[in-house]
Formats: C-alpha cells, structure tokens, sequence
C-alpha cells in the first residue's frame, strides 16, 4: 500500500461507524502521528510505500476506533487553545465549547495589568487553568480536583506548556472541611463540571459512554444543579469585590442553571451562547 491509497483504506474500514467529516479528521490525525506529514507533505509524499511497521501500527489504530476508542486516547494528547494536552481514561477530553469558553475570558480580560487571582474548579487535564494562565497577564491561577490520578495529569500537562497553575486536590461539594483558600480572594472563578443528566446517556455515543471518566460528565437528574450548587456557595465565600464566574452549561438547563446564583447578592447573570447558538455557559457579574 501507497500513502495515496491510505484515505480510502481508512474510509473503508471505519465508514459504517462514523461519518465522513470524522473520518478525514482521523485520517490526518493518524498520517501526522504516524509518518509525522502535514497536509501539503501526505500530497509531495503520496507515492510513498507503507512500510510493514507503519501498516500495522495503522491496523491496530483502525481496530480501536472500530471499538470507538477515542483517538485523543488511542495518541493520548488533545489540542487545545494552541497547545497540546496528555490525556488518558482518567480525565475528560477537552471540547470546543470549552475553548471557547477560555476564548471568552481571555477576551474579557486581554487588558488586564492588574494582578489577578483565578480558580479552575474540577479542572480534569488542566486545559482550562493552562490556557488562562498562558494567555492573560498577571495571573495567578489555581486548579483544584476531586480525582488524584486527574491532578497527576494537570500537573503534567503544567510542565509540558510551561504554565504556572498550583493544583490541589478538593472536593467542591464538601469544600468547607479544605484550609487551602481561608486567605484568598478569586477574581475569576471558572468551570465546566458535571452536567449531563443519566437519562440523556442514550443521546451519547459510545465512544463518550465506553471511554470517558462518567464521573466527569454525568449527573443524577434529581440533582442535576448538584455542581453549580456547591460552586455559588463556594463563591459566596471566595468571590473577589467584581469578581466573575464563568461556566459551562447543559443548554437545557440554562435558565434554571441562572437561578442558582441568584443567591449571590448583588449579581448579574448572563446566558452565552456557542458556535452552534446553543445557551452554553453562564457569566456572573458579582458586586455590581
């Protein structure tokens, strides 16, 4: 086989389980991984022989996804926000939405020259409190998580992009019992936490529902504001004077996600939308 042939190869083998537009993806993803080519040199390089090595390393990857192992975890690393990111089974692959969720805060705050003080609650591989502290002036971000094997992760994904996060390992619904935070303030206060609700696990594919930690996703749908409940009460307390709370959302739940942080006095909340138009994060104005 000729690298020509590999897209066809690929498609053919993978065309009952994905569509097409995922197909291409993997098909670059696996080529740049494998034979390390870009774009422009798959096509100077198409009459290139695949070697044996090559063809079975590719067959063992096309047999993983055939099972709908994530290829972010078949290659264990996620590009996010102009960097790359370890992942594995234990942390949650980061989305789109999420990025651009760190988009919005870095455009609020492009101008900052003030030291400021941000906290990523339920941070998973980092990616958030990375990005922020990569992209905004004067930060000092901390990052805190429930799963010991997550923080391991972010703090890989710290020393990889050079970033300066302090992690710590926190329950958010029990977060009184922790002394890490009794003399800070935080200025931004960021997550994206669980939000899915167990019955929309049929609306999920498989390779989300086989792959990805549920401790991550998913919540009881008799508790479904569970997360963003403990996170308006931990604001309470830890918010900044004109602080803002920045989150994630199920868009179904948008408007009763906002009624949580009405007990926070003095607030304003807004519904943003994504690329998609869907009501997927929230922002919280406090003190104004």
């Amino acid at each position: 086989m000729i690298i020509k042939d590999l897209y066809n190869y690929i498609h053919d083998s993978l065309i009952n389980k994905y569509p097409k537009t995922e197909i291409q993806a993997f098909y670059y993803i696996i080529t740049e991984n494998i034979f390390n080519y870009t774009k422009l040199q798959l096509v100077l390089n198409h009459a290139e022989r695949i070697d044996e090595e090559k063809k079975t390393k590719i067959d063992n990857i096309i047999s993983q996804l055939i099972d709908y192992v994530p290829i972010q975890y078949i290659f264990e690393k996620q590009y996010f926000y102009n960097m790359y990111f370890f992942v594995n089974p234990d942390v949650l692959i980061p989305r789109p939405e999420t990025e651009e969720l760190v988009d919005i805060i870095v455009n609020d705050f492009k101008d900052n020259n003030q030291q400021i003080n941000i906290l990523d609650i339920g941070t998973g591989t980092g990616c958030i409190a990375i990005a922020l502290n990569k992209n905004i002036r004067k930060t000092k971000v901390y990052a805190i998580d429930i799963s010991e094997k997550a923080l391991k992760i972010a703090e890989l994904n710290n020393k990889l992009n050079k970033a300066e996060v302090v992690f710590y390992q926190l329950d958010i619904l029990n977060f009184e019992k922790y002394k890490y935070f009794e003399t800070l303030k935080f200025d931004i206060i960021v997550s994206n936490p669980p939000y899915i609700k167990n019955s929309e696990k049929a609306e999920m594919l498989p390779n989300v529902l086989n792959y990805e930690p549920h401790r991550a996703i998913f919540v009881d749908d008799d508790n479904a504001y569970l997360f963003y409940e403990a996170i308006a009460k931990f604001s309470q307390k830890y918010i900044a004077e004109n602080g803002v709370i920045y989150l994630e959302i199920n868009d179904k739940l948008a408007t009763n996600t906002c009624e949580v942080f009405k007990q926070i006095q003095n607030s304003d909340t807004k519904i943003l939308t994504d690329i998609n138009e869907k009501n997927r994060f929230i922002k919280i104005h406090t003190n104004i």
